[in-house]
């Protein structure tokens, strides 16, 4: 390891407030990159259902996410919605991992619903 490195800092928790703040003010920056609002649904992004589920991470919470899949060949794309057991967020890389592997971005979830809220 080299000098002065100190690992402790990456390895500290991350608060639940702070996650909630960085998701209020990436929306309100417009970070989404626009997709907060996906094909004029009035969806916004569910900061808030994410926040509680990372809350309840270790019990494994289970929940229906509906996130857009934009099309590789031409323009739009559809709608996918994925129900299982959610194991990971990752607010660094803008991911929310289902048990079953599904990697979905947090840019392009539309909504979130689960037995929790």
């Amino acid at each position: 390891m080299a000098q002065g490195t100190d690992l402790s800092l990456s390895l500290r928790p991350v608060s639940l407030r702070g996650i909630s703040d960085l998701f209020r003010r990436e929306i309100r920056a417009g970070k989404s990159g626009g997709k907060s609002h996906l094909g004029g649904t009035g969806k916004t992004f569910p900061y808030r259902r994410l926040v509680a589920i990372i809350a309840r991470l270790p019990d494994r919470p289970e929940a229906t996410v509906e996130y857009f899949v934009p099309d590789d060949r031409k323009a739009g794309g559809a709608f996918v919605s994925v129900t299982g057991r959610v194991r990971h967020i990752s607010v660094p890389e803008r991911t929310l991992v289902m048990e079953d592997g599904t990697v979905i971005p947090l840019d392009d979830v539309v909504s979130v619903a689960s037995e929790i809220f």
